[in-house]
Formats: C-alpha cells, structure tokens, sequence
C-alpha cells in the first residue's frame, strides 16, 4: 500500500515530566503537544518553544503525517514507514491521534527520510509553517491568535522587505 506522508516543520521536543505531574493545559492547546502518563513516568511532547522549564527533555524533532484516516482493524500501516526509515538510519517515535498516525523524526534526518519513504513507494510533501509558537499567544482566543500571527508575518515581511528598520532586542 503506497501512502501519502506529509512532512511538517514544527519543530518539537519530548519532555519527561516530574511523576504525577498535571497536564500542562496551556501547552496542549497547542497543536502537535500530547501528554502521556504511565505508571512509571509521565512524558510531554510540545513545540519546542513551549518546553517547560526544569525539564528532562530531548530536542530536535519534527513531525511527518501519514495522510488519511486508517481503521483501528488495519495492521502494517507504521511498518511500511517504519522499515525503509530503520533502513535508512532514521529512528522513530510513532504517536497517533483517533484518526491520523504521526511519526517524529529527529530534524537533521529530514533528509533521509524525504528520501527514503519515496524509494518504498509513498508520496510525501512538506508543510511549512509561518511563524513559532510562543507561550505567550495561547492565553488568546483563537480569533486573536491568528491575528496577532498575521501581525507577526507581516511584520517580517516588511522588515525583509526592507520596510521597516530591524527589531531591537
């Protein structure tokens, strides 16, 4: 079975969270952030602009899409990406939602994967994204959430444009 893989560029990090911590809500308002607790460890995977601090965490990864809904039934559908990335040299980290299976990938192995999947037969593409999260722009309503990344996008465009003068620090 061919399948379509999209590649996106938040970058992520898997934070290992003190036991028994609470879900972090700011943070899993965020899209790609999951939060997972066992018995004997509670792990955090969040944009890695929102790690929270005095963490144990693993940096550097983003996320690739496997493109479309798979039934709960279906078997083989992470082994067929699975096997060409270990081929390649590429470690995973699988995570899946209801109805999308993701996998992380550490960034620097982008390249090997971006080649790798399309030799087993699948199709992929990449999602570029605008802007990095800030923690400070999850306490808005949605609504100003996109406005205020517009206003943002904007800016950086002037400014490569030439438009405006460079932001001081």
């Amino acid at each position: 079975m061919s399948l379509h893989v999209r590649f996106h560029a938040t970058a992520l990090s898997i934070c290992l969270l003190p036991q028994g911590s609470s879900a972090p809500v700011d943070i899993l308002a965020h899209p790609f952030a999951a939060f997972f607790r066992t018995h004997d460890e509670t792990t955090l995977v969040c944009p890695t602009a929102l790690v929270p601090q005095n963490t144990k965490v693993e940096h550097g990864f983003i996320p690739f899409e496997l493109v479309g809904s798979f039934e709960f039934g279906l078997t083989g559908i992470l082994t067929q990406v699975a096997n060409p990335l270990a081929a390649a040299g590429v470690s995973i980290v699988p995570l899946s939602t209801f109805n999308t299976d993701y996998v992380l990938i550490k960034a620097n192995h982008q390249a090997k994967a971006a080649e790798a999947l399309p030799q087993a037969g699948h199709k992929s593409r990449t999602r570029q994204r605008c802007a990095p999260a800030r923690r400070k722009d999850f306490a808005l309503a949605p609504t100003a959430q996109l406005r205020r990344l517009c206003e943002v996008v904007n800016d950086l465009t002037r400014r490569l444009s030439g438009q405006l003068p460079p932001s001081r620090p």
